[in-house]
């Protein structure tokens, strides 16, 4: 799947290539190599490893979470939704007396 999306993009951007007449294109300084670094480095180096560290903490909470739900009756759950439908709301309460 991303393999077509890159491969999209890169037509996309081959395409106003063709297009695209004159110089049109902004010129780096000097001014701008701090930016461009800083961009690279949060953006192709921090964020990946942040997303290891997130990721490897979401599935962990999803596990324990998966865990304690099938220790649980299999007909719990459906028994407290079927609870909540029927629990009147606080607004709803206040209106009849």
């Amino acid at each position: 799947m991303a393999a077509l999306l890159y491969l999209g993009s890169g037509i996309g951007t081959w395409l106003m290539t063709l297009f695209q007449t004159g110089d049109a294109e902004a010129k780096l300084g000097r001014a701008d190599v701090p930016w461009l670094l800083g961009a690279l480095s949060a953006g192709g180096v921090a964020a990946p490893i942040v997303l290891m560290f997130s990721l490897q903490i979401t599935l962990a909470a999803t596990e324990a979470a998966s865990a304690d739900d099938s220790h649980s009756h299999p007909h719990q759950h459906e028994a407290q939704q079927h609870q909540h439908a029927h629990t009147p709301d606080i607004h709803h309460r206040h209106e009849h007396e």
